[in-house]
């Protein structure tokens, strides 16, 4: 079990000069999910700070807007895909990269569709009615047919890698930058968009799916699913807890009793 969530309002130094690996987070935001799941997969030895997005502690307000963000030797790095490329590089441990040059062309192009994938995924859900990452109504086929065009970058790689993980035998930055979107219009799209994501191109995604969840650090980064299926049906957004607190465990019921400091 990783170490125990600390909770933001608790912490009075933002930056020390040691080497010890301070991942500010928030268990519920996929991009934050995407660094979880390296450090995780990378096997580093690293301190978890959970903050609170709806009531941002001063002190990280000077830091960033927004989570992920890391502070490793008295310095902050933020953008989730550039905290995985430096866990990845930087960091001892296997390297979660391909060694062939195939492998290393589907990971680039894969991380480099990540942003349209979300984007098209994100306005499914919203519809003709909901805000960005809002639940709305009214989804249209063209929204389901330009999500499916995007989301078809996913299968040609596993297609022609031979899976089970996007660029082949072993997991990748792709797969762990993409998990956490995807996963989560896993989740919601067949009740809000009347569209299922494991079924898609003869099931190709949902087996990638699957083999992630199996792991080890996807057990522990991912929230129980029906937990936040209820949650997006309760906010109608996929970022409600920018606006609401709660906890780290409060959707991640499994790492209960390991740390979690926060008050619900």
């Amino acid at each position: 079990m990783p170490k125990p969530f600390l909770e933001g309002h608790t912490i009075v130094e933002a930056l020390d000069d040691s080497n010890d690996i301070v991942f500010y987070t928030h268990t519920l935001c996929p991009y934050a999910q995407r660094v979880w799941l390296t450090l995780l997969e990378k096997g580093a030895d690293f301190q978890p700070v959970q903050i609170d997005l709806a009531n941002k502690p001063a002190f990280y307000r000077a830091i960033s807007s927004l989570v992920p963000a890391i502070s490793y030797q008295g310095s902050i790095t933020t953008e989730s895909v550039d905290i995985c490329r430096w866990i990845n590089d930087g960091l001892d441990g296997r390297k979660l990269a391909p060694t062939d040059e195939a492998g290393m062309r589907a990971m680039s192009a894969l991380i480099s569709s990540s942003s349209s994938i979300n984007s098209a995924g994100l306005e499914l859900l919203a519809g003709r009615t909901g805000r960005s990452w809002g639940i709305g109504t009214g989804q249209s086929d063209g929204q389901r047919k330009s999500f499916e065009a995007v989301l078809k970058r996913l299968d040609g790689p596993l297609a022609q890698l031979g899976g089970p993980f996007l660029t082949g035998k072993e997991v990748s930055l792709a797969d762990l930058v993409l998990f956490p979107f995807i996963e989560r219009f896993a989740i919601a799209m067949p009740e809000f968009a009347a569209y299922d994501v494991r079924h898609a191109f003869g099931g190709s995604i949902g087996a990638w799916l699957s083999s992630m969840a199996e792991r080890p650090a996807c057990r522990i980064a991912s929230a129980d699913s029906s937990l936040l299926l209820e949650a997006f049906r309760h906010h109608r957004s996929l970022d409600f807890f920018d606006f609401t607190t709660y906890s780290a465990t409060q959707l991640h019921p499994h790492l209960a009793g390991h740390g979690d400091t926060e008050a619900r």
